[in-house]
């Protein structure tokens, strides 16, 4: 069902999914998911506010047009804030949410976004890590303004797809199970 080093099945963010189907990749976006599910968490330090991020680097996954930096971007000027008050690292050539999370655990960084699975994994890791800002919870305060933004989705390899369309609709009845 696949070859060394390949993914017949996986979740990818929006714009990298669309940058592969672009250049020729065959693969199949199966769902696009609304995930509001970052948390932004200081080590070391605790925060009331957005506020309380200046003078500390927020490490954000991915790179600055992608979803996390979006979201961030509107929840912190929807909270009165100015983005140009705080300092984003994307990481080289961009932030993978693995070595935020592994950074964060090492005590590298003390102030990072992350999202699930690397939030709760961190979060266990960490003794004095704590959960700052829930974008979850700004998100329902904010009263969803600019819309849902859909951040993800599940992309099946196009040949897994055709030869295994049983398998691909197990899958996805699994998975609706499982997050409804």
């Amino acid at each position: 069902m696949g070859h060394e080093q390949e993914a017949d099945i996986t979740f990818s963010t929006v714009a990298a999914a669309a940058k592969l189907y672009l250049s020729g990749v065959d693969i199949k976006m199966y769902s696009i998911n609304i995930w509001d599910n970052f948390h932004l968490f200081t080590r070391g330090y605790e925060t009331k506010s957005f506020a309380d991020l200046k003078g500390h680097k927020i490490h954000v996954p991915l790179f600055k047009q992608a979803s996390p930096m979006v979201m961030t971007k509107h929840l912190i000027e929807a909270n009165g804030y100015n983005i140009n008050d705080f300092e984003f690292n994307f990481g080289n050539p961009f932030g993978r949410p693995e070595e935020i999370k592994n950074d964060f655990i090492a005590g590298e960084n003390d102030t990072v976004l992350l999202r699930e699975p690397e939030a709760s994994y961190a979060m266990y890791n960490v003794k004095n890590a704590y959960e700052s800002i829930s974008y979850s919870q700004l998100w329902k305060e904010d009263g969803n303004k600019i819309g849902n933004i859909p951040n993800a989705g599940l992309i099946f390899k196009g040949e897994f797809l055709r030869e295994h369309p049983d398998v691909a609709k197990v899958f996805v009845e699994e998975l609706e199970k499982a997050t409804t």
